[in-house]
């Protein structure tokens, strides 16, 4: 290439880099709130001043940083910052976390890993299984319990649930994350000192410690994802066999730990794949993208058994299919706009605010422009500073710079399609698979914007490798520095609010095995307070060992009735493990459990409310829910359906395994109880029945077709017996 279509492709790509910029601010600079979150905005100016004033005047304490920083081992450099990494997140997750999950994701990953540690992809779980139908959970065709999440990152956490520590895999990440992050760098064009100073500053960072340390997806997808690029994309030597199915491995396992972000990440590799097959260096060739396909092929694999074993349709994900029984309307947490979109049980606050046009393009850019300004607080912990990201490709242009911006660019707009933007506590999560990118980028504007002309390159080395310098050429570290003296000063405030965020998760979810661990319970029926809490306490075994879990004391009168010679406990917040007398047994089905793991519904959406009472809050005239419930033995049974009425609910007509009982008719003045009684008994086999109910009409008087059930009550018929 001549130097004058070189400095051509400078100019195209610095455009480019000005028109990413330009993006980046409307929609960082839209949430700069975030930029003063988090200590005085003052103390970051002196830090930012001090620093560069006190580092460029002093050349030799420049070139002593700059020296110390450049010159221990790579190895060393790599395996000391790895070991911080690994420890800072194992510190968070003893000392912060309580050594356990705090979120309602880790929970169930949690449950999935232990399902896929015993060699099955859901769990079999003690009946009846209305006792941990807990949320995020999915009861599949074949009676097991599955989780709503794509098994990808469960695959990653049942090595360590079978060594005993299931929990270990965050710290792990941590440290696998350092050397990519090296290596992202390098890849991306960026000096020695830029990839140490990346490294350095993904070590400050509060969001990087808590995705590692809690039992979050979203850093093993940047690790598998960012690793794939980095092996597909680096032209320092050819592309083997080996790297190109290592890189559609962990591609596909990015794909089936998350769908959209395996989507965008994958389809990038493949793009950076084929452009080295066309391009005149040769640096890959076709066979190589069968490699990558080859590659992925198990993953893929992978999540088609689970969607097909979770939902019965390989093609339908396990998420949509749960909100559709779960949320209104049933297609409420599907991609793209339009009023369907925006689930009202699970983010009512999120629907309200789009209005009655639902989700359209400006909810989703206040929606993206939120959460890149909070990625930005993420990373840097100061919005605008994720800026610097998009810098690179106009301080130091070249294809891979501007592809990285890009591509940092194109994940921010996807989760655009996504309505539900940021979380308390976790922050901008989604977007964390992209974090290597955005810090590497950042370190290669700050050390090409300051170094200047003075830097020279070591003979031999390579295109973007400016090798060591010789003593004239550091001014690169002036930039790195200053980043890190602004995010030092911000840091403590920052972390602070973390950690008292993750205190009000942390101690709403007890560690159920522990609790019975220590209390050395072995076989009880357990009640758990915390549905979340139950999800991660579930195992292959509960049913062989005699462990029966139940998420609401109102299921104590059924457990007792199922299995009578278990002792009952509770475990409470705190991990108290309280002894509990036992209660009456009666077959008494509370139908609120039921939701939303085992409620199928037809043209209406049910939900759960206080008194133990399932909700049909839509329907439509025809509309059925169904829910299966365990008959305990084969005979002949008195049936009675309970419910309230109010003013606007309608008449259902229950059927019990085909037997018809009287309509319930739910209108009434004032809220009542009301319940109806088959008027015989009825014969059940033992195992699971299906209980249907159906929209019949409404009294003239009602103003719905709603209804409000509470029980289901099963008395042996005494006479049958004789």
């Amino acid at each position: 290439m001549t130097p004058r279509s070189h400095g051509r492709l400078d100019i195209a790509t610095r455009v480019a880099g000005i028109v990413l910029l330009a993006g980046a601010a409307v929609l960082v600079l839209g949430h700069a709130r975030h930029a003063i979150t988090h200590g005085r905005p003052w103390t970051w100016l002196v830090a930012a001043c001090t620093t560069a004033v006190l580092l460029t005047a002093a050349a030799p304490l420049r070139r002593a940083l700059t020296f110390a920083l450049e010159r221990p081992p790579r190895w060393a450099f790599l395996a000391a910052t790895a070991v911080v990494a690994a420890g800072v997140s194992a510190t968070l997750l003893v000392l912060a976390l309580d050594g356990k999950t705090m979120s309602r994701d880790g929970a169930v990953y949690l449950m999935e890993a232990r399902a896929l540690a015993s060699g099955a992809l859901g769990i079999e779980v003690p009946e009846p299984a209305l006792g941990v139908a807990a949320r995020f959970l999915l009861a599949g065709p074949d009676g097991r319990m599955y989780g709503v999440f794509p098994p990808g990152w469960p695959l990653a956490i049942a090595p360590f649930v079978l060594a005993g520590a299931p929990y270990a895999v965050g710290p792990v990440v941590a440290a696998l994350l350092v050397p990519v992050q090296h290596a992202m760098v390098r890849v991306l064009g960026g000096t020695e000192l830029a990839a140490r100073g990346a490294v350095l500053v993904t070590l400050v960072s509060a969001a990087r410690a808590f995705e590692t340390a809690d039992l979050l997806s979203h850093a093993f997808v940047a690790l598998s994802g960012c690793t794939a690029l980095v092996l597909i994309a680096d032209a320092r030597r050819p592309l083997g066999w080996a790297r190109a199915v290592g890189a559609g491995a962990l591609a596909g396992w990015a794909t089936s730990a998350r769908l959209l972000d395996g989507v965008v990440l994958g389809s990038a590799i493949a793009l950076v794949l084929l452009s080295g097959i066309v391009s005149k260096q040769r640096l890959a060739k076709p066979h190589h993208l069968g490699l990558f396909v080859l590659g992925a092929a198990p993953f893929a694999a992978l999540l088609f058994l689970h969607q097909n074993a979770a939902t019965g349709d390989w093609t339908r994900p396990t998420q949509h299919e749960y909100f559709a029984r779960s949320d209104w309307p049933p297609s409420c947490h599907r991609l793209g706009f339009g009023k369907d979109v925006g689930c009202r049980v699970e983010h009512p606050e999120s629907e309200v605010a789009f209005g009655e046009d639902g989700y359209g393009p400006s909810d989703a850019l206040r929606v993206t422009s939120d959460r890149a300004g909070r990625l930005g607080d993420d990373l840097f912990l100061c919005a605008p500073l994720l800026l610097l990201a998009f810098l690179a490709p106009i301080v130091r242009p070249s294809r891979a710079t501007l592809g990285g911006a890009a591509l940092v660019m194109a994940f921010t707009l996807a989760y655009g399609l996504f309505y539900y933007g940021n979380a308390p506590v976790f922050g901008a999560r989604h977007l964390f698979p992209i974090a290597p990118i955005a810090w590497a980028l950042a370190a290669i504007a700050l050390d090409g914007g300051v170094r200047g002309r003075a830097a020279t390159r070591t003979p031999g080395a390579g295109e973007g490798d400016e090798g060591r310098r010789d003593g004239r050429g550091d001014g690169g570290v002036v930039g790195l520095a200053v980043l890190l003296a602004v995010m030092a000063v911000i840091a403590p405030g920052h972390w602070r609010g973390r950690i008292a965020g993750v205190a009000i998760y942390r101690d709403s979810l007890p560690d159920v095995r522990r609790a019975l661990e220590r209390a050395g319970v072995e076989s009880a029926i357990v009640l758990v307070a915390s549905g979340d809490s139950l999800a991660a306490a579930v195992t292959p075994n509960d049913r062989s060992r005699g462990l029966v879990l139940a998420r609401v004391p109102s299921l104590a009168p059924l457990m007792r009735a199922l299995y009578p010679r278990l002792p009952v406990v509770r475990v409470h917040a705190d991990e108290r493990v309280e002894r509990v007398t036992p209660v009456a047994p009666r077959l008494t089905y509370p139908l609120m459990c039921a939701w939303p793991a085992l409620v199928r519904t037809s043209r209406a959406a049910v939900v759960p409310a206080d008194r133990d009472r399932l909700i049909v809050h839509r329907a439509e005239l025809g509309a059925t829910v169904r829910i299966p419930i365990w008959v305990p033995r084969d005979g002949r049974y008195h049936v009675a359906l309970r419910g309230v009425t109010t003013a606007v609910s309608g008449r259902w007509l229950p059927r019990l395994d085909g037997h018809v009982g009287p309509v319930l008719d739910g209108y009434g003045d004032r809220i009542a109880p009301v319940v109806v009684l088959w008027p015989r008994s009825i014969p059940l086999r033992r195992g699971y029945r299906s209980l249907a109910l159906e929209s019949v009409g409404r009294d003239a008087r009602s103003g719905g077709l709603l209804a409000a059930f509470e029980t289901l009550d099963l008395e042996r018929d005494a006479t049958a017996d004789r």
